[in-house]
Order: structure tokens, then C-alpha cells, then sequence
């Protein structure tokens, strides 16, 4: 994954279920294509001031590596994949992830 032209790798693991989790990311990953290991910094107010999420009491904003955790754990998807339109209706689901990229060609928007 790219953020803020840094890669930041998250290791998804199987879960119970046949969903799939996230097991979390040391501060120090090794590279894939080898190499040293890069650091993940968390920009916690720079993420909050572009989460889409309209859920209001969520702890989570800001702190994308405990959303997408969180979400994962319950067989769903964070808010910032989703259209604005999709995001409130709070459905997070893969399948409606699905629906809503085939019925927009592939597009956010």
C-alpha cells in the first residue's frame, strides 16, 4: 500500500470464519523486494482530515491501521473505500463494495 509516497505494508492473515484479519504491522517492516525495512509513521491528524467516516462516536479516525482492523475483523470494509452516498447508509460490506465498483465501472465516484 502507498501512502504519502511511502510503502506502508499491512500483513492480512486468515481468520476464523474464512474472512480475513489483520494481524498488524510492526513500526520497522522488511522490504518484499528485499532490501532494509521502512518505517510507518502514523500522521493521526492528517488521516482525520481526510476520513470520510460519518460515524461520529468512532475512536478509530485517524488511526487507519485500527480502522481497517477493526473493519476486517467484522467481514467488512472502512469507510473510505466507499462513495459518500454508499458510506451513510453504513452497509460495509465486501458485497456491497462489489455492487457498487461494477455498477460505477470501477470508480470511487
Amino acid at each position: 500500500m502507498f501512502r504519502d509516497g511511502k510503502i506502508i505494508y499491512i500483513n492480512l492473515t486468515s481468520r476464523r470464519g474464512g474472512g480475513i484479519g489483520f494481524e498488524g504491522a510492526s513500526p520497522l517492516q522488511s522490504s518484499p523486494i528485499g532490501g532494509e525495512g521502512l518505517p510507518m509513521e502514523c500522521q493521526i491528524e492528517v488521516n482525520k482530515a481526510k476520513c470520510p467516516c460519518t460515524y461520529e462516536p468512532c475512536s478509530r479516525k485517524g488511526k487507519c491501521c485500527d480502522c481497517i482492523a477493526y473493519h476486517l475483523e467484522y467481514n467488512e470494509l472502512p469507510a473510505c473505500v466507499f462513495p459518500p452516498e454508499v458510506e451513510k447508509t453504513f452497509d460495509r460490506s465486501f458485497a456491497k463494495f462489489v455492487e457498487v465498483y461494477k455498477a460505477r465501472g470501477g470508480r470511487k465516484s
